[in-house]
């Protein structure tokens, strides 16, 4: 006689029951009490997954849920062991789907599974399709596993995608900030050079007025000082032996008795030293002259010579198209009172304007006594 396969407790073949919906799974099979479906409980838990535990205690329970697929809960009837095991559940192990297989459940066991998050509430009179019922319950926890993967796999890529920005950020900040600094040093130079701009073009206007080389002189001057401040100043120019004198001068911290003197002095020792160079030119002390080896400002051996040792001086040598001096503007302070950057760019855009109206000067007064020598004059002073 053949012998009869085993039924599950809807009357169906456990293989024919369990072959659509044997999944690799592992499920926790828990006892509350003596609960009838036990057996049937295990049986469709066992057609749905490839190990089964069988735990009576709450701890075992709890360890075994972190890697079980499907918990599957069998009381004889609702309990409130029942709900407190559903609870902690619920709290501890939220993405395990939890099955209920109750004797006698009610309306009220219903509702309490539905509120603590069971996946299903099995009744053992007439449990239907278990074994697909099951099978759904691990479906959810995987799906849950998987998703809690994706958001763990997510939020490591969001953190690291932060770290990344966070890292750009703070170069993009560093290079924001240096291109900050070079634009606000680049405007810083563009004001400058437009406040030394505005500087030159006032000067022009004023010294293209003056036509005599003494109201040119007084101009100069006058305009040096009000850009620069008080200082002593002079002007050398040569006259047609070559030789170097006073043009004009502004005396601040000379004696007044003997100022005049004293710079008609330095004319003449400066003349020889600078008349050659072009440009600017600073000297703190004369006995340290850099700009020519064979330049002694003491020959002389006058009382100039003793106050320049102790006084700062800048001079400017004037040049014409020829690369002629024309004049040489100074300005002279205690060394103790250095001139700053801005003072010497003032002065070189002072001798600079002033040297070419010099020499326009120069060249219209030239211009007028050839024209006089070539001209001849009737008595009457009228051109013949």
């Amino acid at each position: 006689m053949a012998r009869k396969k085993p039924t599950s407790p809807d009357g169906s073949s456990d293989n024919a029951a369990a072959t659509p919906h044997v999944v690799r799974a592992a499920g926790a099979l828990m006892l509350l009490g003596e609960p009838e479906g036990a057996g049937p409980a295990r049986t469709a838990l066992s057609g749905a997954c490839e190990a089964v535990i069988v735990l009576r205690k709450h701890a075992e329970l709890l360890e075994a849920s972190a890697t079980c697929d499907v918990l599957v809960l069998c009381a004889a009837g609702d309990s409130p062991q029942l709900r407190e095991t559903l609870d902690s559940l619920h709290r501890q192990r939220p993405g395990v789907a939890c099955v209920v297989w109750c004797d006698k459940p009610t309306i009220e066991l219903a509702s309490a599974c539905l509120q603590l998050g069971a996946a299903d509430l099995i009744d053992n009179a007439s449990p239907l399709d278990v074994s697909a019922r099951i099978a759904k319950a691990i479906k959810r926890t995987r799906q849950w596993r998987t998703s809690r993967r994706l958001r763990a796999t997510r939020a490591k890529e969001l953190r690291d995608t932060s770290k990344q920005l966070a890292a750009l950020q703070g170069e993009l900040e560093k290079q924001v900030g240096v291109v900050a600094g070079q634009l606000a040093g680049s405007f810083r130079d563009v004001a400058g050079q437009l406040k030394y701009v505005a500087v030159a073009t006032e000067l022009e206007t004023l010294l293209r007025q003056e036509l005599e080389v003494e109201p040119l002189l007084r101009t100069t001057l006058e305009f040096l000082l009000r850009k620069i401040g008080a200082v002593n100043a002079a002007i050398f120019m040569p006259d047609d032996s070559g030789d170097y004198s006073l043009g004009a001068y502004v005396n601040y911290d000379f004696p007044r008795e003997s100022a005049q003197a004293t710079l008609e002095e330095l004319g003449s020792a400066l003349a020889p030293v600078f008349e050659g160079q072009s440009g600017l030119h600073v000297i703190e002390d004369a006995g340290a002259m850099p700009v020519r080896e064979d330049a002694d400002l003491g020959a002389t051996g006058g009382p100039a010579m003793g106050w320049l040792r102790d006084a700062t001086l800048a001079v400017f040598a004037c040049k014409d198209k020829s690369d002629d001096c024309t004049a040489l503007i100074g300005i002279f302070r205690d060394k103790r009172t250095q001139f700053d950057a801005q003072s010497l760019r003032l002065l070189t855009i002072i001798g600079e304007h002033f040297g070419q109206q010099l020499a326009r000067l120069v060249a219209t007064t030239n211009r007028a006594a050839k024209h006089n020598r070539d001209t001849t004059w009737d008595a009457r002073g009228e051109a013949a």
